[in-house]
């Protein structure tokens, strides 16, 4: 997701990026929070070609590396 936005390879990182949303948070309804600078994952909940276009407009909060919001499972620190 640190690729150029306009490029094939940020393209892919999006579409790898909503296969997981979908995958992993089911039963949403087909919106999901929008991790683009702009939304930072608040609401309003948006729907995945409305996502898609945040991130090649916007761009993606480049500090969001654990998708917590997006069905990532967090794993606790080991000591």
């Amino acid at each position: 997701m640190k690729a150029y936005r306009l490029g094939r390879e940020y393209d892919n990182g999006v579409t790898e990026f909503l296969r997981f949303v979908e995958k992993n948070l089911p039963n949403t309804e087909e919106v999901f929070p929008c991790p683009c600078i702009s939304c930072g994952n608040w609401d309003p909940k948006l729907s995945k070609e409305e996502i898609r276009d945040h991130l090649a407009s916007i761009g993606i909060c480049q500090n969001y590396t654990q998708w917590i919001w997006h069905g990532e499972t967090m794993m606790p620190s080991v000591s």
